[in-house]
């Protein structure tokens, strides 16, 4: 263990290799085989499912998958999930953008300072 900040509950402390102090390890542990027991008992659920289902954050639930300790083999499609979920925050973030540039009350339109009777045809 090295001395470092817990990225979970922020308290300076030793820390394991995962980056957590030695409770926040054990509440892993503890998150982790309920991830799992879920998995073997409801085969190809999506990750945001099951992160609903059991409490544990999708990002915990995503970082196992990236760490290879959650597979296929434990009931979860590893790219299904992650597409899924980057697919949802893209979607989210997209209409996040949109609602900011777009004006809350459309404007009307200017009326045309010129007359023009044709492309070509133009009075002055």
């Amino acid at each position: 263990m090295t001395l470092g900040k817990c990225k979970d509950c922020d308290k300076v402390g030793p820390v394991t290799s995962h980056g957590v102090c030695p409770a926040c390890e054990e509440t892993r542990a503890e998150s982790f085989r309920t991830v799992k027991d879920y998995f073997r008992r409801n085969a190809g659920t999506p990750a945001a499912k099951v992160s609903e289902e059991t409490g544990v954050g999708i990002e915990l639930i995503l970082e196992w998958v990236a760490e290879g300790r959650l597979t296929a083999a434990s009931g979860l499609a590893p790219a299904e999930a992650a597409v899924g979920h980057a697919a949802q925050e893209r979607m989210a973030s997209l209409r996040q953008q949109f609602a900011q540039s777009t004006p809350s009350a459309p404007a009307s339109a200017p009326a045309p300072t010129t007359s023009h009777t044709g492309m070509h045809r133009r009075s002055f």
